[in-house]
């Protein structure tokens, strides 16, 4: 433990795989959703009416928590000077590892776009599910538009959850064990997040 820092408290790991587990199943049965049911799926999935069922179960708790998730990260993830010279680095992630862009706090920017890009979404997927839940009462013309921005949360948030997943286990290694442990090696601090890490320093919490 010496050699780690703690990263995510425990309530923020339960609620993040909370929000996580609801948005996979949310994902899979959305697109079981909108695709033409597939010949090998058949048996798996017991029609698009218990397949609508769950997608409507899990659009409940998701709802719920996305405002825990956006009180637990709002602070950290307030856009600072330099984040916009980040991005137009790609982080550093590209040529010499962050050799060309500025030091990361606590989040970097493209964690911060993810969090602001998840609120969005977020807020688009529960206006718009529920027009469409409610359907039978709403003008069609609203229905069908809210199907359009369904669609397109879904594409915003799944090019986003990708890259976020990329750069949680393969790109950045050392970062899966926060989902689990809520805790990095202070070398993976250094070097990912520097100026926290440095901010930690002056704290004397490291």
């Amino acid at each position: 433990m010496n050699d780690t820092i703690l990263r995510m408290k425990s309530h923020e790991i339960i609620i993040h795989w909370l929000h996580l587990i609801c948005f996979c199943i949310l994902l899979v049965t959305g697109i079981l959703l909108f695709l033409p049911r597939f010949p090998f799926l058949k048996g798996v999935i017991n029609g698009s009416v218990l397949t609508k069922t769950i997608h409507h179960i899990f659009a409940i708790p998701f709802a719920l928590f996305l405002p825990f998730v956006i009180w637990m990260f709002w602070k950290p993830c307030r856009w600072e000077k330099g984040d916009f010279t980040w991005i137009t680095k790609a982080g550093g992630y590209l040529g010499n590892l962050f050799k060309n862009a500025p030091e990361a706090g606590e989040f970097n920017a493209g964690q911060k776009l993810f969090f602001y890009n998840t609120i969005v979404s977020g807020i688009l997927f529960i206006i718009s599910g529920l027009i469409m839940w409610q359907a039978s009462v709403m003008p069609p013309e609203l229905v069908r538009w809210m199907y359009i921005v369904h669609d397109l949360a879904m594409v915003m948030v799944v090019l986003m959850f990708v890259a976020h997943v990329y750069l949680s286990t393969i790109g950045a290694p050392g970062s899966f064990q926060l989902l689990y442990t809520g805790r990095v090696s202070k070398s993976w601090a250094r070097l990912h997040h520097p100026r926290w890490y440095k901010e930690l320093e002056k704290e004397g919490r490291v």
